[in-house]
């Protein structure tokens, strides 16, 4: 008994020594897990082709006198159905001729005239004498050449002449007297005169301004107004004292 209790000492002892004198550089390798493989999709690019387009032709356009040749036009979408070529047809403008237009007579120039007193002294009662100058400044002859004096209501007529040409009347709307001298042609730098005798009214009063207006003109002629103003006494005489 004593014996192989002392048999299973000596054993333990030894086997204690066998693990202390193991080499304490030895590695014991480990086994490291490995993560499982995946697996890639492969992808496969297959283009779609679209199917190609086919141009019909069509048959050339027929020209019609008054239009223009057609352009086709083609419009072709892939994938789509073919193009179809469809003539169009421009526009034709419409050219309509404008109304001629009637030219309007510029005057070759402007007549010169002038009004004087001749004789005789604007009083209330008295009569006086007008001349009428009547100048062609242009280098044309002027042709029917006229002097239009409408007389004031202060102012009665008397009596008129135009040398070398005619005179004549009419009465006015507003019932004055319309005095007309007439030349069918004035030479280029050729002068026409007319005179006019006329009375002043006796009603008038003293301080009155009368303004007799004409006017000259021509058929080839611009207008040109002439005129005089009368004046009769004064209301208050100066005394001269």
């Amino acid at each position: 008994m004593i014996l192989t209790l002392a048999a299973v000492v000596t054993l333990a002892y030894f086997y204690s020594s066998a693990v202390e004198a193991a080499p304490s550089n030895q590695t014991i390798p480990q086994r490291t897990p490995t993560a499982p493989a995946t697996a890639i999709p492969t992808v496969t690019n297959t283009p779609d082709a679209p199917p190609p387009a086919t141009n019909t032709p069509q048959p050339p356009p027929t020209n019609t006198p008054g239009t223009s040749n057609p352009q086709p036009t083609a419009t072709s979408q892939p994938g789509g159905p073919a193009a179809t070529n469809t003539p169009t047809t421009a526009a034709q403008p419409t050219n309509t001729p404008a109304a001629p237009t009637t030219p309007t007579a510029i005057p070759d120039f402007a007549l010169q005239a002038e009004m004087v007193l001749v004789s005789g002294v604007p009083m209330q009662g008295q009569e006086v004498v007008l001349r009428v100058i009547v100048k062609n400044p242009g280098r044309v002859e002027a042709r029917n050449v006229t002097v239009r004096d409408e007389l004031p209501s202060q102012l009665e007529l008397v009596a008129m002449d135009a040398a070398g040409g005619a005179t004549a009347t009419e009465k006015a709307s507003n019932g004055r007297t319309i005095v007309l001298f007439t030349w069918a042609a004035l030479r280029a730098g050729g002068e026409a005169q007319a005179t006019l005798t006329v009375r002043i009214g006796a009603s008038v009063a003293n301080g009155t301004v009368i303004d007799n207006l004409a006017v000259a003109f021509a058929d080839n002629a611009a207008a040109v107004t002439t005129g005089i103003s009368l004046g009769t006494p004064p209301v208050h005489l100066p005394t001269f004292d």
